[in-house]
């Protein structure tokens, strides 16, 4: 069972998508095993923000996507999953993701010598992540 435990927002950048008012952001909520005790929390340089910004001028950071027509509506960056991987987990961590979509985060495990769960309710998805993490899969050494 997967427990709250922050909120974080996420800063795509300018111009969002939407009608009037465009969200420029997205919300990602952090969770954790209940029952685990206290959450893992491997950075040491105390400036870890509850939001992730891009830098317009440098453009450093993570910006946001715009999914083609074979992506998953709601795509997420690789370099997302593994900002969070490597605040809360080391290489060999089992790392679950209960809304999997194309498998954005199940990629970034897996380059990043993690263990992978995920979770996806549209078969078309699932299948699609699966194919995806099969191919990265391959490419390790």
């Amino acid at each position: 069972v997967l427990r709250f435990k922050q909120t974080v927002v996420w800063d795509k950048g300018k111009i969002g998508m939407g009608w009037h008012y465009r969200r420029s952001y997205e919300f990602v909520l952090v969770a954790e095993k209940s029952g685990s005790g206290k959450s893992r929390w491997y950075d040491r340089s105390r400036k870890v923000e509850n939001i992730i910004r891009r830098c317009q001028a440098t453009q450093e950071g993570i910006g946001k996507m715009i999914p083609s027509a074979d992506q998953h509506p709601t795509e997420k960056p690789v370099a997302l999953g593994a900002h969070f991987m490597r605040l809360h987990s080391l290489p060999g961590d089992l790392v679950c993701d209960p809304v999997m979509g194309s498998g954005a985060f199940g990629e970034a495990a897996l380059r990043s010598g993690r263990r992978f769960i995920g979770i996806e309710l549209d078969p078309h998805w699932f299948e699609v992540a699966c194919r995806r993490l099969e191919r990265v899969w391959a490419e390790q050494p």
